[in-house]
């Protein structure tokens, strides 16, 4: 299992006024056991959760509405690849020195 991939929209410039986001994603994320998962794909940004980054390619296109009527879209394939990253944090108090010997 992989980590939740987070996928971000960029507008440039960034004070365009945008109506809407409509996010597709093809194959459509599946969980463990085969069943689509749901998700709000109407958001400015994407959190698709560990469970839908599994060993896969998936195409993801991203449709933008402005304020104008005009609309904008970006497709971009992405491959997933399981990763068993892990990581181990070792807590360090580190105290301020209050006595110098010169």
């Amino acid at each position: 299992m992989n980590n939740p991939l987070q996928l971000t929209s960029n507008i440039i410039p960034p004070n365009i006024p945008v109506e809407t986001y409509e996010w597709t994603i093809n194959p459509a994320p599946t969980d463990q056991d085969g069943e689509e998962l749901e998700l709000d794909l109407n958001e400015e940004h994407l959190l698709l959760p560990a469970a839908a980054t599994n060993e896969q390619n998936i195409n993801v296109s991203l449709v933008v509405e402005f304020g104008d009527g005009s609309k904008d879209s970006v497709a971009y394939p992405i491959t997933l690849q399981e990763n068993n990253l892990q990581a181990n944090f070792m807590p360090q108090i580190q105290l301020p020195v209050t006595n110098v010997l010169t």
